[in-house]
């Protein structure tokens, strides 16, 4: 049986792992169950040692209470993400229903970024 490797990867670090499958998308679905149930037994290492850029500054008052936070646009864009999602999807639903040109560069651009959204590559 082949063995693959899978790597696991955050923003900033990652760890790699074999795995033993008869095909790549049996590896896939182990790796995925091995994250789901023993994601600790990773040895997890950063990218470099460098320092990564700053998403988020809170400051805090004397009691512990958040007086003033800020984010990186970046970050508010991945904090956003599932609400744009769902949005273009109702979007689309809705000019589907109203008939509006299938071919308009608006539908071809929604459908192209839900599809980038919620299909992995193989």
């Amino acid at each position: 049986m082949p063995t693959y490797t899978a790597c696991f990867r955050s923003d900033t670090q990652w760890a790699c792992r074999d795995f033993k499958a008869a095909r790549p998308q049996k590896a896939l679905a182990s790796a995925r169950r091995f994250y789901k149930q023993r994601w600790r037994d990773l040895d997890f290492q950063p990218y470099d040692a460098s320092f990564g850029a700053v998403d988020e500054i809170e400051v805090s008052n004397s009691a512990g209470d958040s007086v003033a936070l800020w984010q990186s646009k970046d970050l508010l864009l991945r904090e956003a993400a599932a609400d744009l999602l769902n949005a273009a999807q109702l979007a689309l639903r809705e000019l589907r229903e109203f008939h509006i040109d299938s071919d308009s560069q608006a539908i071809l651009e929604l459908k192209a970024a839900i599809t980038k959204a919620t299909e992995s590559a193989p």
